[in-house]
């Protein structure tokens, strides 16, 4: 149920809202795995080794801020590697890229169906998210999330619940690696109850097309209905067909991001 089992109400046409809700929903499900997995991790240490560490400091402190949590304050020594640690910002870099290159994505279709696009109600947080992005890759902002407010941090200082996190640290990245996967068959998920759901004959998406036998796995793997609508080889015709092709290179880039791990 693409509507109901999602993080907010769907407030756009249903092809517009899955666009925009999976890549949010897939990013905040990221970025708690991150934090609970690797930040927590790196919360119990006084110094670490790790050749990647230091240059992914800033952007992990950034979520702890964002989610209340205290900063990571340690000695990294970047001369030496940390196989587990340095496997698992790998994977994060891989992660974050697909993400921050979908949001970028986002501005970019902003510009080619602008008409459209202004009818779009978008979430305030999503819209401080998607601006944030926008201005670290130096990316032209539309007039539609310009006007979206800084994100504002509160400080404080907010460790995790009292959980005893001793049995991640033997296998934290076989942990963290497997949450991640699992994030990514839901995100396929989401776009695979829609094709059961949507009441449209065929999809015209190249983009799509190229994807059915990935849908054909995720559906055999967690016992899905098959679904009735045809995906074409075709260029998209109307404004749902363009979401969708849309919705379809989001989920290329999260497939791709174990394709060197698997």
């Amino acid at each position: 149920m693409t509507r109901i089992n999602s993080f907010e109400d769907g407030i756009n046409s249903l092809e517009e809202d899955l666009y925009i809700r999976a890549i949010n929903e897939f990013r905040i499900e990221f970025e708690n795995n991150v934090l609970y997995y690797l930040v927590n991790h790196l919360l119990s240490k006084k110094k670490i080794n790790s050749e990647y560490l230091k240059s992914e400091v800033k952007y992990l402190n950034k979520l702890c801020e964002r989610y209340y949590i205290k900063k990571i304050k340690l000695k990294i020594n970047s001369e030496k590697e940390n196989r587990i640690v340095d496997e698992i910002l790998i994977l994060i870099k891989r992660a974050k890229k697909a993400i921050d290159y979908s949001y970028l994505d986002i501005a970019d279709f902003y510009y080619k169906q602008s008409n459209y696009f202004t009818k779009l109600k978008l979430n305030k947080n999503f819209s401080i998210i998607l601006k944030d992005i926008l201005v670290n890759y130096n990316h032209n902002i539309p007039k539609k999330i310009s006007k979206a407010p800084k994100e504002e941090i509160i400080s404080k200082n907010k460790s995790f619940s009292g959980e005893n996190f001793k049995e991640f640290k033997s296998k934290i990245y076989q942990n963290f690696s497997k949450a991640l996967k699992i994030s990514i068959d839901k995100f396929f998920l989401k776009i695979y109850d829609y094709l059961i759901e949507t009441d449209l004959k065929e999809i015209n998406s190249p983009k799509m097309y190229f994807l059915k036998k990935d849908f054909v796995k995720i559906g055999k793997k967690y016992s899905k209905l098959k679904y009735n609508v045809k995906i074409r080889n075709k260029i998209p015709k109307n404004i749902k067909d363009c979401f969708l092709d849309e919705v379809a290179a989001n989920l290329f880039r999260v497939k791709e991001i174990f394709i060197y791990n698997d």
